[in-house]
């Protein structure tokens, strides 16, 4: 589970700012005390202060060197310590529901590779048609396809150059209906 992240940023009178988050927690947080650091300096600039945007990350910002993290905010908004938020966010990752990871793969005949998934689904792709690509070439190679395996990431790989995601493999096995891809 991801923290919320900010939706709309919108500047207010004074040094208030007006935030909405993805999961519907919205409201003003007032950032006067913050104007007195050194680092801050440039919002008394009242025109400067008012072109907060969303930045490419979603941070609250004002240029490329001057934004603020959206998850403190968020837990202002709350009213609650940035690290009382994040233990929130830790005991709600820990009880959610974990997606099916590969637990064993094995080279079969041709370019088949037989999976399994820590949900207990399991069988056999064929990988024909990749390893005719020419960028896959290498599987070609009998010693070399064998060498599959899955790496630290949880994908099927050979090799730092040739891995493939789990999650498309799984959508591929044998008893997945169209629904649950």
């Amino acid at each position: 589970m991801q923290p919320p992240t900010p939706t709309r940023v919108e500047p207010r009178e004074g040094y208030r700012i007006w935030l909405e988050f993805s999961d519907g927690l919205s409201g003003e947080i007032d950032l006067s005390r913050c104007v007195q650091q050194d680092t801050l300096q440039a919002w008394r600039d009242r025109q400067f202060f008012a072109t907060v945007h969303l930045d490419k990350s979603r941070s609250i910002a004002w240029s490329d060197d001057l934004y603020l993290c959206p998850d403190l905010l968020y837990a202002q908004l709350k009213g609650i310590t940035l690290e009382a938020q994040d233990a929130i966010w830790d005991a709600q990752l820990k009880n959610a529901p974990q997606e099916p990871h590969p637990t064993t793969v094995e080279p079969r005949e041709g370019y088949r590779i037989w999976l399994e998934f820590s949900d207990g689904l399991s069988g056999e792709i064929d990988l024909s048609a990749m390893a005719e690509a020419e960028l896959c070439k290498p599987l070609q190679e009998r010693t070399f396809f064998e060498q599959v395996h899955i790496d630290e990431y949880g994908a099927i790989a050979w090799n730092d150059d040739i891995d493939l995601c789990p999650d498309s493999l799984y959508a591929e096995l044998p008893g997945i209906t169209r629904q649950e891809r």
